[in-house]
């Protein structure tokens, strides 16, 4: 059972850290049973090698306050470091993260990747004034999904600064549906409406890792993800997403996003940055929003505009549609909503759009080292406009300059502010004369983003004779549609299981947003039942819900 939920990375495939305690709760104790009496034997073999993985999530996922954050339905939750370190006291750097480096040894590495979870952690070292941030590129997770892909969370000084919504009570509510929506956390909206993601799960075998690129050095990190589901109801928004993070050790990220419509048509684009503060102002001459806590530490987002920009801060705001609050995370006792400055910037574009925005962390009462950020031109070397690219000047008040050339391929020449460069990710730091100080290239193998569509096999399905343990009353607060919309029924990514085959079932709500579940196909020719199991209604199988399917 253990290694058909937990991904090899450490991660239950549910992908919600705040559910994920429980588990290893569980198990722990059966690891502890089986060491105390002797029984390791019993254990399946990929048991052990598991739970270190688990562990080792737990350490280094955590920010310098001790919590992880809570994607999906979670809020910032305690780290499980220390039940690791008691039970694989070989693996130091356990207990290091335990003691906060009282015992044990510090980790080799920094920067972590979880690759089959699509969490990836880049951060200046493990002090209480580290600079964290996590980027989520992976799946929804199997349950307590949110429309959230290619969100991220950020720490620095002592306190998170970029906040996401986290959970909300389970009701229908407004804030619930805000809490799952795109809008809630640190990404990109199209045309108004928010993702349609149904990648729940990575197929099995796990034996590869998703095509995430990631790097990691001294200098630098990178990553780079991919969505590509669409937008709205019936996904009839069809924007490739592509969002890119560099790292410029130990201050500051760059974030590109890369927007790719299927269509010729123009779409409106919102970028939201949800702030941890109490008040935040724009710069109208660079559109640039800083958060003013005097006391405490601070953020900066400088946009590298272009035409057609706007931005606004929403804080707080309880009317349709709700915006402007997060979960700010303080224990898992502490847990609660706050009205945060919320940043918004909107841009129209028509074909592939490339935006780049400068997130600079500021200690309490630090000015911003950050004097200016600029796009620059970039060509081919015949001189043609390279579409593909994106430059940028970023210039510090001390007379310093960095220049980034960012491509989405590598091995192709390009030419910006006097070099040229065939890396698809090179940053030149020049000093204040303007002579080079240093040239850092992203070494890392780019994957093809072009979407792939697989058409599952259909599965014929008869009337289910056994009584149902729910209502169809009951049933039908949660499915509703209406009669002349057609319910899209999709089986995805089939999974063999004892006794048959488990599909992803997608229907289309009645609101137009997916409703998704499970189909249990029992192995052997009809007629049979089929067992549904709506995500939000059982404890996995434990407690399936009967109804009947024609």
């Amino acid at each position: 059972m253990i290694a058909n939920e937990f991904y090899p990375d450490g991660m239950h495939d549910c992908l919600c850290v705040g559910y994920v305690h429980k588990m290893i709760n569980s198990y722990v104790q059966v690891l502890d049973l089986a060491q105390r009496n002797n029984h390791m034997e019993e254990l399946p073999k990929d048991f052990v090698t598991l739970m270190e993985a688990m562990y080792n999530y737990q350490g280094y996922a955590m920010m310098p306050d001790g919590l992880i954050p809570g994607f999906s339905d979670s809020f910032g939750t305690q780290s499980v470091i220390t039940w690791g370190a008691g039970q694989f006291p070989h693996r130091k750097d356990f207990v290091w993260l335990a003691t906060r480096g009282a015992q044990g040894e510090k980790p080799k590495q920094t920067s972590t990747a979880f690759p089959y979870t699509g969490h990836y952690v880049m951060r200046s070292g493990f002090d209480k004034d580290a600079r964290f941030l996590m980027f989520d590129g992976g799946p929804l997770g199997t349950g307590h999904y949110h429309q959230d892909k290619l969100n991220l969370v950020m720490y620095a000084y002592g306190k998170p600064l970029l906040l996401e919504a986290g959970n909300y009570s389970y009701d229908s509510s407004r804030f619930r549906r805000y809490a799952i929506s795109t809008r809630s956390h640190n990404t990109i909206r199209v045309d108004g409406h928010d993702q349609s993601d149904t990648f729940r799960v990575h197929p099995k075998p796990w034996n590869n890792p998703p095509q995430n690129s990631w790097f990691s050095n001294d200098h630098v990190d990178y990553v780079r993800s991919s969505y590509t589901a669409g937008y709205g109801g019936g996904r009839n928004v069809n924007v490739d997403h592509t969002r890119s993070i560099l790292f410029v050790k130990p201050n500051y990220w760059i974030v590109i996003d890369s927007l790719v419509p299927q269509d010729d048509e123009s779409h409106l684009y919102e970028s939201a940055w949800h702030i941890n503060a109490k008040a935040a102002r724009i710069d109208p001459a660079t559109l640039s929003v800083t958060s003013n806590d005097p006391q405490t530490a601070n953020l900066q987002l400088i946009p590298a505009v272009t035409d057609d920009w706007s931005v606004e801060i929403v804080q707080g705001r309880e009317e349709e549609p709700v915006q402007g609050w997060a979960h700010y995370p303080v224990d898992d006792v502490g847990k609660k909503w706050i009205p945060v400055p919320t940043a918004i910037y909107k841009f129209q574009g028509r074909g592939p759009t490339r935006i780049a925005t400068v997130i600079v962390p500021l200690k309490p009462g630090e000015r911003s080292p950050i004097a200016g950020v600029s796009p620059l031109p970039v060509t081919f070397l015949d001189g043609k406009p390279a579409g593909d690219a994106v430059g940028l000047e970023i210039r510090f008040r001390n007379g310093e300059r960095q220049q980034l050339l960012h491509a989405d391929t590598a091995g192709t020449k390009r030419k910006m502010a006097g070099f040229v460069s065939s890396q698809p990710v090179h940053l030149r730091t020049l000093r204040a004369n303007g002579s080079v100080a240093a040239n850092t290239s992203v070494e890392v193998a780019l994957n093809d983003n072009a979407k792939t569509k697989k058409k599952s096999a259909a599965s014929s399905a008869t009337k289910v004779r056994r009584k149902p343990f729910l209502s169809y009353a009951t049933l039908k607060k949660h499915y509703q549609y209406d009669s002349s919309v057609p319910l899209d029924p999709e089986l995805k990514n089939p999974q063999k299981v004892e006794g048959g085959t488990r599909y992803e079932l997608i229907l289309r709500g009645h609101d137009g947003m997916p409703v998704y579940g499970d189909i249990v196909v029992p192995d052997g020719k009809g007629p049979f039942p089929v067992l549904i199991s709506p995500s939000y209604m059982t404890d996995g199988f434990k407690n399936p819900t009967w109804f009947k399917v024609s």
